[in-house]
């Protein structure tokens, strides 16, 4: 009778340890890297900035933004440029990525929005996102390496 009550007592604590982890699972908070760089090249200035999400120290979400301005003799190039980047940034859109370019005055913006858990692992493989598969730590060294200012 001891064994019986000591065998249900054990199944019981393990069925609270588990009903515990779940719990703390879901009240896991998301953390946010933002990483900035800007550059003037002739009449272009280029400005990034990439937003990254971390649930338990692994990036879930990266959102990129790329800002290109014209200086304001060739704003009548922005059209052309919004064209270009809608080509370049098209294996995002077709390998499950939100993007979105627009114009803003002088202004063409390119914005790509990733999920990577909604993604396919032969999507990220063909975005090469693996890259980016570090802890939050080791993305914010790797891009400060690369000249990015981040918080």
């Amino acid at each position: 009778m001891k064994k019986v009550l000591l065998g249900v007592l054990g199944v019981f604590i393990m069925f609270s340890l588990v009903g515990c982890g779940e719990v703390a699972k879901k009240d896991l908070k998301p953390e946010t890297l933002t990483c900035t760089t800007s550059s003037l090249e002739d009449d272009l200035k280029m400005d990034n900035e990439t937003t990254m999400t971390f649930l338990n120290n692994k990036m879930i979400k990266m959102t990129m933004k790329f800002s290109f301005t014209v200086e304001k003799d060739y704003e009548n190039l922005t059209e052309e440029l919004k064209k270009g980047l809608e080509e370049q940034y098209k294996s995002y859109s077709d390998n499950g990525a939100d993007v979105d370019v627009f114009t803003e005055g002088a202004t063409v913006v390119a914005k790509i929005d990733m999920d990577f858990e909604k993604m396919s692992e032969e999507q990220k493989k063909k975005l090469e996102v693996n890259n980016f598969s570090g802890s939050l730590s080791d993305n914010k060294k790797d891009f400060e390496s690369s000249g990015y200012t981040c918080k």
